[in-house]
């Protein structure tokens, strides 16, 4: 009796190590993230689960997945053939055998016809519903094509009219179009090729003969296609450049703002969905879903070696998604198909986003509180609900809410109303104040004039611009009348000293500090919240020491007449535009839609430009130098100054390796001790 119980003991543990993976419900084995406020990736709350795995003795190496309505049409590139099941995985029959050499792409006509890529026999075979094959697409023999071109389709999709768009190894002229009769219409959608800072630097030096000796930068070739119900075609590419994920028009132009867009590495397949979505499959098992404009709305999923859990893929290969939004994963090396369905978290999202997309912003409300409530992170829900407080008219609530989002247009709209409305309730009343301010003003001086009624505050007041210091602050202003001037003052009466010249660098510090944290909200670049103030505060005074220090250096090899004092002192003076000008164009920038961002574009640009003119005038008068002595000994600087850095960042390498080294060898000696 003992030994029976031993085995029977023995067999349940077996049978609980080697249980398939598909009964194991609960918490999913990855995490879901969406994108942030900034950009990044952040994690939030389940929006699919996977809740079950198809497998069967006769699925093989999986390439690619098609359903139409309740059947699956799985490409098995080994077995050379496409197989048809229902959505449980039963297989009914298969198609192909005899004709296919390795299929790995599958797409569906108006009609119900199938439409089969294979790569080895270079064409694409038509097979009716019941799997007779009616046509062959082979190599198009058109000139435009290119002799050399290469015809290996590995992929395609086919629009409403018929016409085929293939996706072919190595194609870097575009997706290749042909129609339903097999002519080539032309190449569609072409990614640009990526150039780096060499290449450019290249092309701009080399002649038109030297490039041709060169071997061609081409682009790379898309990896996936995906037409929806309106005509819209879907690509994606293996690269994480700008633009890897397009949306794109009957003129082959991407409707996305790919610079704004999260590009994945490594996109292999993509899908649209049923709610003008997309989404987007990747080789390390990602899966990331898109709305309609490109916002990442869910990213989930990965890949493991090993992988027995559901929603973990071995060598995820294909991506498609059912009418109930049911999202199917082929996982060519473990041979199965996974099956994903939302939570009621990502219910909600949908449900709110039909809405918003649809127009109904009000309606979608509900929905977009119910997100919030769930997870106050998603930053789709702010936007959605800026959109309905603005529909209402709740500018100040739709004002906070694109705030939060981060959402510079709509806080602008928002902010706009809120202007206007305060512009009709006070604009009266404050040009009423201002004429009676104006009126005051000339009676009081008329007054002053003949009684003096002033005079005592103002000899108060020109007594303290006799003070030293105080004159010296002032000789700032005095830059903007007479720049040559103020510099020969400077340089030859003393008229100003290094401690009015640090009060001035001090007062430009705490701008610039100012500067980073209340330009208004459309404006700011936000840039405090990726780097330390500190940080940015450290390499402002830096970079005004290396100005200082290496042009003192330069003028002096080159016989220049001003001192290091002069040097110092003149340079904060010719700052005197950006110093003057930086606090009312932080005022104005609080003030401004993104309509008139010129205003606040000029302004700064005639700051900095101003100054840097000021720079010029200094280094000449200071020096003594002529227009050309002048212009190399600013070009001496920045170079000097760039070298400067350039040691200072590889002496900061050095001794970093150096602390590590001495640092383990420290703790070598501690754990040996």
């Amino acid at each position: 009796m003992g030994n029976y119980l031993k085995y029977a003991i023995l067999l349940l543990f077996v049978s609980l190590v080697l249980w398939p993976a598909r009964a194991v419900h609960g918490e999913t084995a990855y995490k879901t993230y969406t994108s942030s406020v900034d950009g990044d990736l952040i994690e939030i709350q389940t929006a699919y689960e996977a809740f079950d795995v198809i497998t069967n003795a006769k699925i093989g190496k999986l390439e690619d997945i098609l359903i139409d309505g309740d059947r699956l049409y799985l490409v098995d590139s080994d077995a050379k053939r496409v197989l048809v099941t229902d959505l449980d995985g039963n297989v009914s029959r298969s198609f192909g055998e005899q004709v296919l050499g390795k299929p790995t792409g599958i797409a569906r006509d108006a009609n119900g016809d199938l439409y089969v890529a294979d790569s080895v026999k270079e064409k694409v075979f038509r097979f009716s519903e019941d799997g007779a094959l009616i046509r062959e697409y082979g190599r198009p023999v058109e000139p435009f094509f290119g002799k050399r071109e290469p015809f290996k389709p590995v992929k395609l999709s086919v629009d409403v009219r018929g016409n085929l768009y293939i996706i072919g190894e190595g194609a870097s002229n575009g997706v290749i179009q042909l129609n339903k009769d097999g002519d080539f219409l032309g190449y569609y959608g072409a990614n640009m090729a990526e150039r780096t800072f060499f290449q450019k630097f290249k092309d701009a030096v080399m002649s038109d003969a030297q490039k041709g000796k060169t071997l061609m930068n081409v682009p790379a070739a898309s990896t996936n296609i995906d037409i929806d119900g309106n005509g819209i075609v879907y690509t994606v590419t293996a690269t994480e450049q700008a633009g890897a994920i397009k949306k794109l028009n009957i003129a082959g132009q991407n409707m996305l703002a790919a610079e704004a867009m999260f590009q994945p590495e490594g996109a292999i397949d993509i899908v649209s969905g049923t709610q003008n979505n997309f989404y987007v499959l990747t080789a390390s098992g990602r899966v990331l879903e898109y709305d309609s404009l490109g916002n990442l709305l869910f990213a989930f999923g990965s890949k493991e070696s090993n992988a027995q859990r559901l929603g973990i893929y071995k060598d995820p290969t294909a991506l498609a998604v059912d009418a109930d939004g049911t999202l199917y994963v082929t996982d060519s090396e473990a041979q199965v198909v996974h099956k994903l369905q939302t939570t009621a978290f990502a219910n909600e999202v949908h449900q709110g986003l039909m809405l918003f997309e649809d127009g109904r912003y009000v309606e979608s409300e509900n929905y977009w509180r119910e997100v919030l409530k769930l997870n106050s992170s998603f930053v789709l829900a702010r936007v959605a609900m800026g959109e309905a407080h603005y529909k209402q008219e709740q500018y100040a609530d739709a004002k906070q809410a694109f705030l939060m989002a981060k959402n510079k247009p709509g806080y602008s709209d928002s902010f706009w109303e809120l202007r206007q409305q305060w512009l009709e309730r006070n604009l009266a009343g404050w040009l009423f104040a201002f004429l009676i301010g104006l009126v005051a003003f000339f009676v009081l001086r008329r007054w002053h004039r003949k009684k003096g009624i002033f005079a005592k505050p103002l000899a108060y007041l020109g007594k303290w611009s006799q003070v030293k210091l105080i004159r010296e602050l002032g000789l700032l202003f005095k830059v903007f009348r007479h720049p040559i001037d103020t510099f020969y003052e400077i340089k030859r009466m003393g008229r100003a000293s290094v401690a009015s010249a640090s009060i001035w660098y001090g007062v430009l510090i705490v701008e610039f500090i100012l500067f980073q944290y209340q330009v208004g909200f459309i404006f700011n670049s936000e840039l405090v919240e990726r780097v330390s103030i500190f940080l940015l505060v450290v390499v402002l005074i830096a970079v005004l020491a290396l100005f200082v220090v290496m042009n003192y250096l330069i003028s002096t090899i080159n016989e220049g007449e001003g001192s290091f004092r002069n040097v110092y002192i003149a340079t904060v003076y010719a700052l005197a535009p950006f110093i003057v000008l930086i606090v009312p164009i932080i005022l104005v920038s609080n003030v401004l839609t993104i309509n008139e961002g010129f205003i606040y574009e000029f302004s700064l640009s005639i700051a900095i430009w101003w100054s840097a003119i000021y720079l010029v005038i200094m280094v000449r008068e200071i020096h003594n130098f002529t227009f050309w002595e002048t212009a190399k000994n600013i070009l001496l600087t920045v170079f000097a100054s760039l070298i400067m850095v350039a040691v200072g960042y590889i002496l900061f390498l050095l001794f970093n390796q150096l602390y590590e080294f001495v640092y383990s060898i420290l703790q070598e000696v501690l754990a040996r001790v």
